[in-house]
């Protein structure tokens, strides 16, 4: 209920650009250009865990990309779901042009698989920041063409600390065996053949924890579950080699 009222209120009430602050909200002309100009790279943080899958990022975390960010995630302005969804669908197309699928079928529905928050930070927020990011990049790439869908694959299994202010060791520790998946097979109701081929997808990397956490969860319970080819991220810090925009 909340997350409606807050829906609503961003449509009716007047906002500042989520970007910079100006007057011409959500989102002004030149923010906008800056997040359309972003380019995705593929991004790997120093020492980074076992079983991290390649990951590749929409941009860095700074500038109109950062706030606008923060923006959907902590104060709830939730049509900037879809401005975000198009810098994650960046991230996964380029994702998929440096891994290609071969022996998978067309119609075979690529799986976008969500990092799930920890349940306080939901509740908190009144909203689950990510699966409405996903949603929007996964609507957008089949929009495109593209053969996807949002599955939330994976569940906290026990509470987890709040990761800011914890360095690489202790993230690494909150995070080991929080998670676990859903068992069955994700090729879709009553389809044939191997199962689909998923996408982690998060909205900012630091250490890399939460994926690899999220990539040993599903080869753990891989009874069902396609092969993890790659992950992709909204934004990561400047300090890894993510470049910027063009300008």
């Amino acid at each position: 209920m909340r997350g409606a009222w807050q829906e609503l209120a961003s449509l009716l009430l007047p906002v500042a650009c989520a970007g910079c602050g100006g007057r011409r909200g959500p989102l002004c002309g030149p923010c906008g250009a800056e997040l359309t100009e972003l380019r995705p790279r593929r991004v790997t943080p120093r020492a980074a865990p076992p079983g991290l899958p390649p990951v590749w990022a929409g941009g860095g975390y700074a500038g109109a990309l950062r706030s606008v960010l923060l923006a959907h995630k902590e104060r709830g302005a939730l049509p900037l779901a879809e401005v975000l969804g198009r810098v994650l669908a960046a991230a996964v197309l380029a994702a998929l042009a440096a891994r290609p699928l071969p022996g998978v079928a067309t119609s075979t529905p690529l799986l976008l698989v969500p990092v799930p928050s920890a349940r306080a930070a939901t509740a908190r927020r009144g909203h689950d920041p990510l699966r409405r990011i996903t949603l929007a990049a996964a609507g957008q790439l089949r929009a495109s063409g593209r053969a996807v869908r949002m599955t939330p694959l994976l569940r906290q299994r026990r509470a987890v600390a709040d990761q800011v202010g914890l360095d690489r060791a202790q993230r690494h520790a909150n995070l080991d065996g929080a998670l676990a998946a859903h068992s069955g097979r994700t090729g879709g109701p009553g389809r044939a053949g191997p199962p689909a081929p998923m996408v982690l997808v998060d909205d900012l990397l630091t250490t890399g924890a939460s994926l690899a956490e999220a990539g040993r969860a599903l080869r753990a319970g891989s009874d069902g579950h396609g092969p993890v080819v790659a992950a992709a991220v909204i934004a990561t810090p400047l300090r890894h080699p993510i470049g910027g925009t063009r300008r």
